[in-house]
């Protein structure tokens, strides 16, 4: 019996070595969750709409040209994404693209977002009659945080944000911003390979062999059969 107790405990000590060295699949999972880089998607083309829904007939707006959204999830058809942060004046958009219509990086842009204001002035005396055209308080200016176009017919309308609050206004003017330059295609490789597992640190695996070897042999040494023809005394059985 303590033959035996000896071979066990050697057993149990190899598997408790051997199998910390595999990670555990739900921590795993958790930490590359954790760590995991956002994913961005260029807007390459001039037709790229943020819709409110899975369809094309709740377009929000054009994303802006060599801009990016965030990707939330991704779908055969549409993707779930973000558009721009909750920095004042902004405000966060969330919505769907066309996933074909998104050119997927593997970086992450130093300037995802387009942040830029359109001014519109308003003239009061539009207003209230008693406010005079050449009137010092006459025109007031207000600044909005401006998102995209969005057309519909022959008209097209600014969609922006003011105070959190997102509406439309008609488009006055062109705006004219800096493009982009940093977009890289996402590699065939990267986009088409899993990743690779971990590997194991030297150290461990040579030992985690000798332990095993040593087990081995510890079992054959204590458990081989005997040459002799002596009785087993009754004391090898007793703990």
């Amino acid at each position: 019996m303590k033959k035996f107790i000896c071979v066990l405990c050697g057993f149990l000590l190899c598997v408790h070595t051997l199998f910390p060295l595999a990670a555990n699949p739900a921590t795993s999972a958790r930490a590359e969750e954790e760590n995991t880089d956002p994913v961005y998607a260029c807007a390459l083309s001039h037709d790229v709409y943020l819709y409110a829904e899975e369809n094309e007939n709740s377009g929000l707006f054009l994303i802006p040209y060599t801009y990016y959204v965030k990707v939330l999830s991704s779908g055969l058809e549409y993707s779930y994404v973000q558009y721009s942060t909750n920095t004042p004046p902004y405000q966060a958009v969330y919505g769907y693209c066309k996933s074909e219509q998104l050119q997927f990086v593997d970086f992450t842009p130093e300037r995802p977002f387009l942040y830029q204001t359109v001014d519109v002035v308003y003239r009061l005396e539009d207003y209230a009659d008693f406010f005079k055209e050449d009137d010092v308080f006459s025109t007031m200016t207000v600044s909005y945080a401006y998102y995209g176009d969005y057309t519909v017919g022959s008209s097209t309308y600014w969609y922006v944000c003011l105070n959190g609050q997102m509406g439309y206004l008609p488009k006055t003017a062109d705006i004219t911003y800096e493009l982009n330059e940093d977009f890289r295609p996402l590699s065939p490789e990267a986009e088409g390979s899993a990743p690779e597992p971990a590997a194991l640190p030297v150290k461990e695996i040579i030992f985690a062999a000798v332990l095993v070897i040593f087990t081995l042999g510890v079992g054959y040494y204590l458990l081989r059969p005997r040459t002799d023809s002596t009785p087993v005394s009754r004391e090898e059985f007793e703990l």
